[in-house]
């Protein structure tokens, strides 16, 4: 107690039960996204990568689409997930958690959407008013890799 004042942590919070493992998980993790090419939200390429995917057929959307990140934040390191389901009509579903591998905490945004596209733009409107317009494509032309506002999705789902 001569490091602390009652009531705080340890000035090692390695030492609390189960801290080394998360630790150990966050930095698998940051190897296993950091090796497959996984971009940052925090820091796009920006790049389109291959052809115009709104110009053409806008079915080519349609499906689940998801991307995951490891990010840093003060005091926590997160994995961020979001996940698009685009349906015939206008219709999608937005899903987005962000978990705290030191603390174990999820928080999750589950919305109702409607999308429309053309001319290689997407654009999205959430149930809560937030708005989303962007250009999008497949990079080289393959339908199983959406490059939205600069992030790469991956089809998880037709």
């Amino acid at each position: 107690m001569d490091r602390q004042r009652y009531g705080e942590r340890g000035g090692d919070d390695l030492r609390r039960p189960g801290g080394r493992r998360r630790l150990a998980l966050a930095l698998t993790l940051a190897l296993a996204l950091g090796c497959n090419g996984t971009r940052s939200l925090l820091a796009p390429d920006g790049g389109n990568g291959g052809r115009s995917g709104g110009s053409g057929d806008p079915t080519a959307l349609l499906g689940g689409w998801e991307t995951t990140f490891l990010v840093t934040v003060p005091g926590d390191i997160q994995l961020w997930t979001t996940r698009w389901d685009f349906l015939s009509g206008g219709v999608c579903h937005f899903l987005q958690t962000s978990q705290s591998v030191l603390d174990g905490i999820t928080i999750v945004d589950d919305l109702d959407c409607t999308w429309s596209s053309g001319n290689g733009m997407l654009s999205i409107v959430l149930e809560d008013g937030r708005t989303f317009s962007s250009a999008f494509s497949f990079p080289g032309g393959d339908t199983s890799r959406l490059i939205f506002e600069g992030v790469e999705y991956q089809r998880v789902a037709t």
